[in-house]
């Protein structure tokens, strides 16, 4: 029964996710060389071993028997994710921002505004809510206490009742999730790590000025 169990062991890590170079040697020889204290690093530089992520990935999924996160020389550190909110379904009115028209991208007309938050105090956890008018340049400041979807749409609302905007271009973070609830102007959504598409804003004026 004892080798049934180590047999069906082997075959089950095999058969979960990405485990196509996994082999029964491969686990053997790292679990050595890890309690012999070499790193994931210098174990992958072995013939016929696999990237330092994968070894990373395959000990802390408790895939090398007998190893785990302690036994590593210099073991990875993970940022805790800290975000719980959910995306909602994307409504009618958010756009990608390829679908963004030739007057918004050519700045031709007033009320096209890209909408941000600026860190404002860290331990206090405010932020500056922001919108830049592309054309003008003219900026809209608030500051709100949070960096919650929430806190965004509530004095997005208040803004909206001051000032006439046409359509909103955000990045997809977490708290501009339901824009689509507080406006019904398009809104545009930049791809990610492309701040160049929200060129307009000027983050580290802003914060100095404030």
């Amino acid at each position: 029964m004892t080798q049934k169990a180590q047999n069906d062991y082997h075959r089950l890590r095999l058969a979960i996710g990405r485990t196509d170079t996994w082999t029964v040697e491969k686990e053997a020889l790292i679990r050595e060389k890890i309690m012999d204290k070499y790193s994931p690093e210098m174990i992958s530089q072995l013939p016929d071993m696999p990237s330092c992520t994968t070894i990373y990935t395959w000990v802390y999924k408790g895939w090398i028997t007998g190893i785990s996160r302690k036994h590593l020389l210099y073991p990875r550190k993970h940022k805790p994710i800290t975000s719980t909110e959910k995306r909602p379904p994307r409504k009618a009115n958010v756009l990608s921002i390829e679908q963004r028209t030739q007057e918004i991208n050519e700045r031709k007309e007033i009320g096209h505004f890209e909408i941000d938050l600026v860190i404002l105090n860290k331990k206090r956890r405010q932020q500056l809510l922001t919108l830049t008018d592309r054309k003008t340049r003219y900026e809209i400041i608030r500051l709100i206490p949070d960096k919650t979807a929430q806190s965004v749409n509530t004095t997005l609302t208040s803004i909206q009742q001051d000032y006439f905007i046409q359509s909103l271009t955000a990045h997809n973070g977490s708290e501009f999730l339901r824009l689509d609830e507080a406006i019904t102007c398009p809104i545009y959504d930049a791809h990610p790590f492309s701040s160049y598409e929200r060129d307009t804003n000027k983050r580290p004026y802003i914060k100095w000025c404030w």
